[in-house]
């Protein structure tokens, strides 16, 4: 039997049960692809070890969207879900809904949010200013059989990219859960919505077109440092190896714009 530290109370169950119709449903509709990858992240949670979604970031709407993997699985929405989010993309209602659907936000100061800073002249915000609680709780929470999303992009991107070209994100991770001996599976997702020819051009939240969610393979922590060799550095060549097979071939490719957040 699993943990039991992270279930969350039935109220939130149901109401993230609705949450998951809405996004089915509504103008924020999607579609999952191959729910029956499912079953291997399932048992890792009902394990009690610590989940990590792993999807491509092209546009704003990923954060909500991908909710509906963990909120449209009756044990994966048990789990406590923690996020991080970029501090400049704090709304007032994320502070108001999130307590209501057992999510529990960090905001971090990245990069973004000090170019943002300084093209509005706004008071300047520390590089990485919450960073260090982020660590802190996710770690806490993955320990006890939560889940937390983790964009490897780091930001919203244009194309997928390689190792080479994004922040060494889930080597990092994998390095610093090894160090806290927290055990963790990482299920990777690929995000795609109809209709776009440009994704460049495609940042904001598209609410008027259909999403889908691919759901790939998942990998335990031992795992991904078999395929890597042992070498931390290479679980983000995994990383976007697995999400390219996920997405398609023109975010694949990619374009010569960003669009960053």
């Amino acid at each position: 039997m699993g943990r039991k530290e992270t279930d969350t109370p039935i109220g939130i169950q149901i109401a993230r049960a609705v949450v998951e119709k809405a996004l089915t449903s509504t103008v924020l509709r999607s579609e999952i692809i191959h729910p029956e990858r499912l079953n291997k992240p399932r048992e890792i949670s009902r394990s009690g070890t610590g989940l990590v979604i792993v999807p491509n970031h092209f546009s704003r709407k990923e954060p909500v969207q991908v909710l509906q993997v963990p909120f449209g699985d009756g044990l994966m929405r048990t789990r406590e879900v923690l996020i991080p989010i970029a501090k400049h993309q704090r709304m007032f209602v994320i502070d108001v809904f999130s307590p209501l659907f057992g999510i529990k936000p960090r905001y971090i100061v990245t990069k973004e949010t000090v170019e943002r800073a300084k093209r509005k002249n706004m008071q300047m915000p520390v590089l990485n200013d919450g960073l260090a609680e982020f660590t802190s709780d996710v770690f806490d929470s993955l320990r006890k059989g939560g889940i937390t999303i983790i964009f490897p992009q780091g930001t919203r991107r244009s194309e997928l990219g390689t190792a080479d070209d994004n922040p060494p994100t889930i080597s990092t991770f994998l390095l610093k859960a090894k160090r806290k001996g927290v055990k963790l599976g990482f299920l990777f997702v690929g995000v795609d919505a109809h209709g776009i020819k440009d994704y460049g051009k495609a940042g904001g939240y598209n609410l008027f077109k259909k999403y889908t969610l691919t759901i790939g393979n998942t990998l335990t922590d031992e795992e991904m440092l078999e395929r890597a060799e042992g070498n931390f550095r290479n679980a983000d060549k995994i990383v976007y190896e697995e999400l390219a097979t996920l997405v398609s071939s023109r975010y694949a490719k990619g374009s010569v714009d960003e669009n960053t957040s």
